[in-house]
Order: C-alpha cells, then sequence, then structure tokens
C-alpha cells in the first residue's frame, strides 16, 4: 500500500513539474515573440525626396520616424530602411537614407538597408524577412500615395506568415505633386483595405 502511495505521489508531483514547466517555456516564448514577431520598416527616406519640400513637414517627419526607431531599438525588433535606386545603381549622399536615421542605428545589430527598383518594394522586404518569425510590421515612411500604398499592398498580396501591418501615420508623409491630399486619401484607403491594417495616429509607446 505504502508503495503504491509513493508511486502516486510521485507522479503527482511529476505532473506538476511537467505544468509548471509547460508555463515556464509560455512566459519566455511571449518574451521572446513580443522582441521577434515584429518589425519596423523605414520606406525612402532619402534626400533626393526631401530636399526642397516644407522643412517644417520634413522635420517633423524626420522627429515621428527616430521615435519609431527608438521605440523599435527598445523593443529589440528588426529595423528595415528601404531605398530606391534606379538601374544605374550609382549610390551618392542624396540617394541613400538620410543621415539623421542611420545615426540611430549605429551600433544596433538588427538593423538593414535594401535596395527595390520600383515603387513596391514587398519582394525585397519579404526576402530579408524569410525564416523569421516577423508577423507584424511597422511602417513610416514616404510618399504614402506612392511607395507606402504599392509596398503595403504587395505585403498583404505575398507576405503569407503577415499578420498585423501598423501605418503611422504621423510618421509618412506625402510629397507627390499635384496631390495635395493623397496623404489623407491614402490612409482612408488603408482603412478599408484589409483588417491586416490599422492606421496609427500616434506611436504606441
Amino acid at each position: 500500500m505504502k508503495y503504491i502511495i509513493s508511486v502516486i505521489h510521485f507522479i503527482t508531483l511529476f505532473c506538476f513539474y511537467l505544468v509548471f514547466l509547460f508555463q515556464f517555456q509560455l512566459v519566455i516564448s511571449n518574451i521572446f515573440a513580443s522582441e521577434e514577431d515584429t518589425a519596423l520598416l523605414v520606406i525612402d527616406m532619402q534626400l533626393f525626396y526631401l530636399e526642397n519640400q516644407d522643412s517644417e513637414i520634413v522635420n517633423n517627419l524626420k522627429s515621428k520616424i527616430i521615435e519609431q526607431i527608438k521605440s523599435a531599438k527598445k523593443n529589440k525588433q528588426k529595423i528595415i530602411f528601404v531605398e530606391y535606386r534606379d538601374d544605374d545603381g550609382f549610390v551618392c549622399e542624396s540617394n541613400v537614407t538620410i543621415s539623421e536615421l542611420l545615426n540611430e542605428v549605429k551600433g544596433y545589430k538588427k538593423y538593414k538597408q535594401i535596395l527595390k527598383s520600383g515603387e513596391n518594394g514587398s519582394r525585397e522586404i519579404i526576402q530579408v524577412l524569410k525564416g523569421t518569425n516577423v508577423k507584424t510590421l511597422n511602417v513610416c515612411g514616404i510618399n504614402t500615395s506612392c511607395c507606402v500604398k504599392r509596398t503595403v499592398e504587395g505585403l498583404l498580396k505575398s507576405f503569407n506568415q503577415l499578420k498585423k501591418i501598423n501605418i503611422h501615420a504621423e510618421a509618412c508623409a506625402d510629397f507627390v505633386p499635384d496631390d495635395s491630399d493623397g496623404h489623407n486619401q491614402t490612409l482612408k484607403y488603408f482603412k478599408s483595405l484589409d483588417k491586416k491594417i490599422q492606421v496609427i495616429p500616434v506611436i504606441d509607446k
């Protein structure tokens, strides 16, 4: 009888151990998921798009994107700078991501600069994120009605593991000629495009 009681006691303790181990693994996985399942996209923040634009708008845009970068770094998330290059691939100061933003990621190992050849950078982004656990994307940059829009559409179509896209409205801007309301109209379009998209008026800190 004592032997049976001892066995039952052992089994009970073992079951408690398994439950504890499962809960511990769940907590750990959630901690790492919060770090690894989200990435920040900074689209086309290059000098040749920003020069000769309204300095107040540009400076505010830079400030909002820097807030996004700091938030991503704090949460140990991937940061991807998407840059447009024409066919010759020529690199100069005006066609790379502006220094104010790149200075924010000096020494940070989870950032990458990638090149695209058209408005839609989704193919190159997906290539970088292949094999990762990233399911949520925070998006900022320019132009809202052009490259941001086309890239988001491409990601929705082809990035199968995608669960959510956060468009940070104050960290996006539109400088497309003859389209003064392109930014706001595109944000409205995003809201109706897909349930995975959330347009955020201010940064989540």
